[in-house]
């Protein structure tokens, strides 16, 4: 007799056990399908790069830019009053920068780095950056000098690395994000019978950040 109960409560526990390892499976099984959706449907679209520090993030919409960044090429000189306002496509490029902190403020940088393949000379190209919100622009003040868009050549930094806008992600901030608008184009003052027929300018954009002290 107790031999039987021994197998019975035996059994039961072996049915307990089963029946435990089956629900954990099953909700390992939810968890990780609603993980890959909103996975999936966050990055549709998007490259979202971590950078440095804290939460800070640099995305740029893929379906409307292959590469993060803007090239020009056989293109012809132009007016800062014109460049300002190009909106064509392939004349700008569209990318924004997001975090969230709670501990500190988040200083961060945005750089343009001129690629390999850039023919034009460094002082032919303007090189505009705008804050944009809603549809107001609001130029960076490191690209413009009274009213005067600078050149690549005219920024901070060296040849392969320019210094466009210092931004901050203030303390406390829950959901930062802040539009930019890049723009590239060759300055009026060149001699227009340069032949600019093959040459090319190329950047693309970095963001770095620190964590403030």
């Amino acid at each position: 007799m107790n031999s039987m109960k021994k197998r019975q409560s035996k059994r039961y526990d072996n049915l307990i056990t089963v029946t435990l390892v089956m629900l954990l499976f099953s909700v390992l099984l939810i968890i990780g399908g609603l993980t890959f959706a909103l996975y999936r449907n966050f990055l549709k679209g998007t490259t979202n790069n971590v950078i440095q520090a804290g939460t800070i993030s640099f995305a740029y919409d893929e379906n409307i830019s292959r590469d993060n960044g803007i090239q020009i090429e056989d293109a012809l000189p132009k007016s800062d009053s014109l460049g300002k306002i190009a909106n064509r496509a392939h004349e700008y490029f569209d990318f924004s920068v997001n975090a969230t902190t709670t501990l500190a403020d988040i200083p961060y940088q945005i750089f343009v780095l001129k690629q390999n393949s850039s023919t034009l000379d460094e002082n032919y190209v303007k090189v505009y950056l705008t804050l944009k919100n809603g549809t107001d622009e609001i130029a960076s003040p490191l690209t413009e000098e009274n009213g005067v868009v600078k050149t690549y050549y005219q920024l901070t930094g060296d040849s392969s690395s320019k210094l466009v806008y210092n931004g901050l992600v203030p303390k406390g901030s829950e959901e930062y994000h802040q539009e930019f608008r890049l723009r590239l184009w060759i300055g009026d003052s060149v001699d227009v019978n340069n032949n600019f027929k093959g040459r090319r300018f190329s950047v693309k954009v970095k963001v770095t950040a620190n964590q403030a002290g």
